[in-house]
């Protein structure tokens, strides 16, 4: 897997190790839905370049809750994928976007 291993830096080295053997990394075009409200959360996914953003809808709108950039997360993906519980929020790339996802396997319980 081909990427830039410091956007883990704050993780130990085994663990990275780990994430690089289990985890792929994904090229999403700009506009593509990468996780829908009511979706189960099965991976956790680090932007490597590009944005997407994470909103939510109420009444037919549209309400932006923030923008995920290179080497960040999701925390409402984490929460839902550690609750094991139907996402409440919607994830969109607003630009071509380079993702790692983690499988949630991964992730401590």
């Amino acid at each position: 897997m081909d990427f830039d291993r410091s956007i883990l830096s704050f993780l130990q080295p085994e663990l990275v190790d780990q994430i690089v053997k289990e985890s792929a990394v994904q090229q999403f075009a700009k506009g593509t839905e990468i996780l829908r409200e009511e979706q189960y959360v099965k991976v956790l996914p680090i932007v490597i370049s590009g944005l997407v953003k994470v909103y939510s809808r109420f009444n037919e709108k549209e309400l932006l809750i923030y923008y995920i950039e290179p080497a960040q997360s999701c925390v409402m993906t984490f929460y839902a994928a550690l609750k094991n519980t139907p996402s409440k929020v919607f994830a969109t790339t607003e630009q071509d976007s380079e993702i790692l996802l983690i499988p949630v396997r991964l992730l401590p319980s």
